[in-house]
């Protein structure tokens, strides 16, 4: 019977070397837990992790306000656009704009005027000579009839 009793305690209490705290190391060492050096890259990666993820939200987080500042920059824009129509507001630039294009007009205008003076001095050159050939035709053709009249006078 001391057999079984045998059985048992070896059964209830583990072999000294086996035991966690015995302070000796035997044939097999405790199960090795995570190691310190596992357990600081573990934390590390996770504050890497933890530090990209804040990174990222702070970066669409101002990608968002800098949206955001767009949209409320082009809606002022707009209604301020809106309000100029109503009101009859030229904006500045536009103004410029204008009194560039009035200038440019005023010049074409006075470039249209030289040239229809041109033009009418020609048209009036034209005439001139065309009267005054004209005249010389007269002139030869009465030129003409008067040798005629003295060739039939002497004949």
């Amino acid at each position: 019977m001391s057999s079984p009793l045998h059985a048992k305690s070896i059964l209830q209490h583990p072999l000294p070397d086996r035991m966690a705290g015995s302070g000796r190391q035997g044939s097999f060492p405790p199960r090795p837990g995570p190691d310190d050096d596992e357990i600081w890259k573990q934390r590390r990666r996770q504050q890497t992790e933890i530090s990209a993820s804040v990174e990222r939200a702070r970066k669409r987080r101002e990608e968002e306000e800098r949206r955001m500042e767009e949209q409320r920059k082009a809606a002022c824009a707009e209604k301020l656009k809106r309000l100029n129509e109503k009101f009859g507001c030229v904006p500045k630039p536009a103004r410029e704009d204008s009194l560039k294009e009035k200038e440019k007009i005023r010049e074409n205008d006075i470039e249209r005027e030289k040239e229809t003076t041109i033009e009418k001095e020609k048209e009036k050159l034209i005439d001139v000579e065309i009267k005054e050939n004209q005249e010389n035709d007269k002139e030869i053709e009465e030129e003409k009839e008067r040798e005629e009249k003295e060739e039939v006078e002497e004949i």
